[in-house]
């Protein structure tokens, strides 16, 4: 309807659809029974929804497409093709988006230059997101009593925005 409708039919509508596509694209991955988090390392890639990838963002979805692992996924491609829209159209979730991949990238340094200019305030319900990935980086550089801190952050985000009570 919005993408149809004259008034509505604008970039930005485009881009709010894209990135609903892409979330909802491995949503059966993202938690387990439990309803835990699963990282993105260790999430079954077999469970995400190729179709609603490829509706999301084609160049994006290539990558993750041609990669049947985490670690032959062609990181720096998609780096650059979640920053060229955000040097355009600066929004959050791209934002949100670039430090996961420097994590994936191993670049810490650029991990926390991101990280700074991100409030999970700001993210309402992409918060989560923000979270476990502050944990990830927590851990990565070895900083296990703030990592500690932050980990179940993410957990009670997801149960929150699941409409589920703590």
């Amino acid at each position: 309807m919005l993408i149809r409708n004259t008034t509505t039919n604008r970039p930005i509508v485009y881009a709010l659809i894209a990135l609903i596509c892409l979330h909802s694209a491995s949503i059966d991955a993202k938690t387990n029974a439990d309803d835990e988090l699963i990282d993105l390392k260790t999430q079954d890639r077999s469970l995400w929804y190729f179709s609603l990838i490829k509706m999301g963002d084609t160049a994006i979805a290539a990558e993750h497409l041609k990669a049947k692992t985490i670690e032959n996924t062609h990181w720096d491609a998609i780096l650059k093709n979640y920053k060229n829209p955000y040097h355009f159209q600066p929004m959050l979730i791209h934002l949100l988006h670039m430090p996961v991949v420097q994590l994936q990238l191993k670049d810490l340094s650029a991990c926390a230059k991101l990280l700074s200019q991100l409030h999970p305030k700001d993210l309402e319900q992409g918060a989560y997101l923000y979270h476990g990935t502050i944990t990830e980086y927590y851990l990565a550089i070895q900083d296990f009593e703030k990592a500690n801190e932050s980990i179940d952050t993410p957990f009670v985000c997801s149960l929150i925005s699941k409409g589920k009570s703590i």
